[in-house]
């Protein structure tokens, strides 16, 4: 069978070999077989050459995605699209933003036809292994950086709930790839790599049983963290803010110094040692002022 592309309404059609005039599934129109296979080869290399440059050149995964689509409209089997929109829908995932649930709907979808035989897909199958979990892994070390403090606590219960859902979506995508990809030569691959989708599976559902801390409660509003932060640490604002006057007032001297060296004879004397005295005390001051700043907003910086 010959895939073609009916040049009236951009359609796939399977036609046999031998068949010399085409008559369109979707339009009835007839056109030549020639003329249907050139016209699917230009828009197979079209759209994967575009879609590939947006996903792994300009980084551009939203525009990947569209381009693949367009692939799988023109053939929903089609391998290099379907591995394609898979990496650029889950390339999309951001923080509070996730695509994992898109991309879970789109696996079930096109599980059925992501089947690798030949050599060559062999080679472009361990290649989609490597970077979706690679992929799963980065956006879970970005949740972790960015949503937890340095006690490795969550900052509240919205963040927790985001990594909750995170590692639910992979526990299942973990499953159905375990399943399509359970072949002796990517079991031996795998192990190879040192990956295996048991001990993700496990490792995944563990957490999921895990009791996380939650280090503050949900609160939005920056005025009433900032005034229960001075309620809980009256001592600590309070040295902040004569640090802050101290740094204002060796400022000050600096410039007392700088003015006394242009304005008088002995400068050595009296307008450098002020400067340099200026000078240390500003360091010291600033270096105390980081630190009441880090002490009263750990957890939230």
């Amino acid at each position: 069978m010959k895939k073609v592309v009916c040049p009236y309404c951009n359609k796939l059609n399977l036609v046999d070999e031998k068949e010399e005039i085409i008559y369109c599934k979707e339009c009835s129109k007839a056109f030549n077989l020639k003329q249907g296979e050139n016209l699917y080869a230009i828009y197979e290399v079209r759209y994967l050459n575009k879609a590939n440059n947006e996903l792994y050149v300009a980084t551009n995964y939203l525009n990947a995605e569209k381009y693949y689509l367009k692939l799988l409209e023109l053939d929903n089997g089609y391998l290099d699209g379907i591995i394609g929109v898979l990496l650029a829908k889950l390339y999309q995932s951001q923080l509070f933003s996730s695509t994992l649930k898109d991309v879970l709907k789109l696996l079930e979808n096109y599980k059925n036809y992501l089947i690798f035989e030949s050599e060559s897909n062999i080679k472009l199958g361990e290649e989609f292994l490597l970077r979706f979990i690679n992929g799963l892994n980065s956006f879970e070390q970005a949740i972790l950086k960015n949503l937890r403090n340095d006690q490795q606590e969550f900052y509240n219960d919205n963040c927790l709930k985001f990594y909750l859902n995170y590692l639910g979506d992979t526990l299942e995508l973990m499953s159905i790839l375990s399943k399509v990809f359970d072949q002796e030569i990517f079991l031996k691959f795998l192990k190879d790599k040192n990956i295996s989708f048991a001990e993700k599976i496990y490792a995944i559902k563990a957490k999921l049983n895990n009791n996380y801390v939650i280090h503050y409660p949900p609160i939005y509003n920056m005025e009433k963290i900032k005034t229960q932060i001075f309620l809980d640490n009256r001592k600590l604002y309070k040295m902040r803010n004569i640090a802050i006057i101290c740094l204002i007032i060796s400022l000050l001297i600096v410039i007392v110094g700088i003015i006394l060296i242009f304005s008088i004879s002995d400068k050595l004397l009296i307008g450098v040692p002020i400067m340099g005295a200026g000078l240390l005390f500003t360091i010291i001051c600033y270096i105390l002022n980081i630190i009441f700043k880090r002490k009263l907003f750990k957890g939230l910086l």
